[in-house]
């Protein structure tokens, strides 16, 4: 098991970075669990799996911005070291991320809900008389027939 930190001047943390690292890691066939840590705005990772497949997942971290949301500075990487912190429950790490980021989709699209239904009230305000608009337009192309045939009537009698 390897562990490295990804350091970051802009956002590292809340910008998708901890589920992108678990979907790329699967592509690598590695095992990862990451935590933010806050106060120093790094995200720490700890891989388990080949050597080969952790240096290029590694590598590739390093060289590739694979923020859901990437700032517009690239982050830093630490240096691969040897992990030596405590035996890591792969299966409810796995479990722990994917509870939390759907917690926060949920929390997404509570949000946006409410700001269409917030909008959606200001729309109906704006456009309430539109309904009155589009009748009497109506009406205005209903008689439009009777009025192009009567200009139709005058140009004959005029001899044009």
């Amino acid at each position: 098991m390897k562990k490295f930190d990804i350091i970051g001047d802009g956002k590292v943390i809340g910008v998708g970075l901890r589920p992108a690292l678990l979907g790329l890691a699967s592509e690598y066939d590695l095992q990862i669990a990451c935590r933010n840590l806050w106060k120093e705005n790094r995200v720490e990772v700890v891989v388990n799996g080949t050597e080969d497949n952790i240096e290029r997942f590694w590598s590739y971290i390093k060289n590739k911005d694979i923020r859901l949301f990437p700032d517009i500075k690239m982050y830093d990487v630490s240096e691969l070291e040897t992990y030596e912190g405590p035996k890591i429950d792969w299966g409810y790490y796995t479990q722990s991320l994917t509870s939390e980021q759907l917690y926060r989709g949920f929390q997404y699209v509570g949000e946006a809900l409410k700001d269409i239904n917030r909008n959606f009230g200001k729309a109906i305000e704006k456009f309430g008389g539109l309904s009155n608009k589009l009748d009497e337009i109506s009406s205005k192309l209903d008689s439009l027939p009777k009025e192009i045939a009567k200009v139709m009537r005058e140009y004959k009698k005029s001899g044009k």
